[in-house]
């Protein structure tokens, strides 16, 4: 997320208690444990795309009438590539860490 939102020229405040989970992750691991793997995974089968604020309830609308689930996470703002967590209503202070896809390193 932070490579798009660099190129961009936006930063993004992303509320973590919305991003969805799967069964299995819930199952599995405690609340405390799941952060690192909400945070640094799972974008192999997830797409994540932005809409203005003036068209979200026709998505929405149009998301439930195809039977997609789609959930908003936060919002894009100004900004350099900036990513704003959000935890409970707090800021969350997080590094990132994560996969670099053209070097096969973690990053």
């Amino acid at each position: 997320l932070g490579h798009v939102l660099a190129m961009s020229q936006v930063s993004a405040c992303i509320d973590v208690n919305k991003i969805p989970t799967s069964d299995a992750m819930r199952a599995t691991l405690e609340p405390n444990q799941q952060l690192p793997f909400i945070l640094n995974y799972g974008d192999d089968y997830e797409l994540l795309f932005t809409v203005p604020d003036s068209n979200k309830s026709m998505l929405e609308v149009k998301l439930q009438q195809y039977g997609v689930d789609a959930a908003c996470i936060g919002q894009i703002k100004s900004g350099e590539g900036q990513i704003e967590l959000m935890l409970d209503g707090e800021k969350l202070a997080y590094e990132h860490t994560g996969f670099e896809h053209f070097t096969k390193e973690s990053v």
